[in-house]
């Protein structure tokens, strides 16, 4: 048990950690690649220092460099002209210190200008990229390291406007390593701390938990002698004035029922403080079915209540003792639980890793959801009076997930249907 809680204080600490880095870490990098989009759509619209929007046309003197009435040492500077001897092409050009080019194609993907401050580019790599960004059908997005901007020209052209973005990318991308890194770096830290300091921190949980415990054995073994004084009274009393007293009766009848409960949870408390001690043994889970299945078959019958039996041969490792405890506990469950007329469905099949054991039974009341899981609690009960009509104690469920935790299994209920109940256990072969 303490082990269990243990491995769930790490689990849930760690996994607080871990969600809040993945939203920190999330913010941060969504902060970061919007801000590398605005910083690179401010300088594809112009909003950047130097950037300077002019428009013209060629004209004939333009191996020279003059554009429009404008000088070459205006147009040059840092940019290069590159475009068709058409002196009727209209342009914009966009001189900027940034890592920028700029391009007019036709609606056939042909060249019909270009301006740039790249280098290491050819006519045909700026071509491409240009085209890649017009064949992507949006208005704005990335190709390759370039951060694009397509407009037309209002004739079946497009003007590409294209930013080199790869320095930010490339510190975006390092950021992002960075907080992973340094991110899973802590919460591996994380995990070595808890694992140290953990057992200080639930002491006080187990501590509380070992003294309830300690607390049901010992009141256990201190309620044995008042009831056996009590029966030893009652039977004496019944020889003084003679059998049928139906006070007598009843004192026997609920002495009885108290000293079930005391064994009960005597035996739960042990079973919950101690692992398996017994030598594990080869269980014949087939031959236990159907012999408690015989054991309850005539209870059944008297209340008209229809068993059906479906066990395969199925052999398991585990306590024989404890085993035929828990399919008895699931079978008088469900033959207290099922109304009259009604049926009780018993199956036992295994694959290549478990015995499944599932104990189907139709109820008078209607369960809700959010009562399974705690039908294994102690005491716990589907209707709030803790009515005990049935008999029960409201521990006999407590007992078989301790049966089947002890032998490394899992117990589930489970709702299939309305006004009905499943039981199944998973143990490994």
């Amino acid at each position: 048990m303490v082990k269990r809680l243990k491995k769930r204080f790490m689990l849930i600490s760690v996994l607080s950690v871990f969600i809040a880095l993945v939203v920190l870490i999330s913010a941060m990098n969504i902060i970061n690649y919007r801000k590398l989009i605005k910083d690179s759509d401010s300088v594809l619209d112009g909003g950047d220092n130097g950037i300077i929007s002019v428009s013209g046309s060629l004209d004939d003197d333009e191996e020279h460099g003059v554009i429009a009435g404008y000088s070459s040492s205006i147009i040059l500077g840092d940019a290069e002209l590159i475009s068709e001897k058409d002196p009727s092409a209209s342009f914009i050009l966009m001189l900027t210190a940034s890592r920028t080019f700029y391009a007019h194609l036709d609606g056939d993907m042909n060249m019909l200008g270009l301006n740039s401050t790249l280098f290491g580019y050819t006519n045909e790599d700026y071509r491409t990229f240009a085209t890649e960004a017009i064949q992507s059908g949006r208005e704005r997005g990335f190709v390759g390291d370039f951060r694009f901007k397509v407009e037309s020209d209002g004739d079946n052209g497009y003007f590409v406007m294209c930013y080199d973005v790869s320095e930010s990318i490339h510190n975006y991308s390092n950021f992002l390593k960075i907080s992973i890194g340094v991110s899973a770096t802590g919460l591996l830290i994380l995990s070595v701390i808890l694992y140290f300091v953990s057992d200080k921190a639930i002491r006080p949980i187990v501590d509380s938990y070992e003294k309830q415990k300690r607390f049901i054995t010992d009141a256990g073994h201190e309620l044995k002698t008042p009831l056996t004084i009590i029966r030893a009274d009652a039977d004496a009393l019944e020889m003084d004035i003679g059998d049928g007293n139906e006070w007598v009766s009843d004192i026997r009848k609920q002495t009885m029922r108290m000293n079930e409960l005391t064994n009960n949870l005597i035996l739960l408390s042990k079973m919950e403080e101690t692992h398996l001690s017994s030598v594990m043994e080869t269980v014949d889970l087939h031959d236990v079915v159907e012999e408690q299945s015989r054991s309850f078959k005539a209870v059944a019958e008297s209340c008209d209540v229809e068993m059906k039996v479906d066990a395969e041969d199925t052999v398991v490792k585990g306590d024989t003792k404890m085993l035929t405890q828990l399919v008895s506990i699931l079978m008088d469950n469900a033959v207290k639980y099922c109304p009259d007329h009604k049926s009780i469905d018993i199956k036992l099949i295994h694959d290549q890793k478990h015995a499944i054991l599932e104990i189907t039974n139709d109820t008078k009341e209607d369960i809700k959801e959010e009562s399974l899981k705690h039908l294994f609690d102690r005491f716990f009960r589907t209707d709030s009076s803790h009515n005990s009509e049935t008999g029960g104690h409201g521990i006999g469920l407590s007992i078989a997930r301790a049966i089947v935790d002890s032998h490394k299994g899992k117990i589930t209920a489970e709702k299939r249907k309305d006004y009905s109940i499943t039981f199944k256990v998973l143990l490994p072969l």
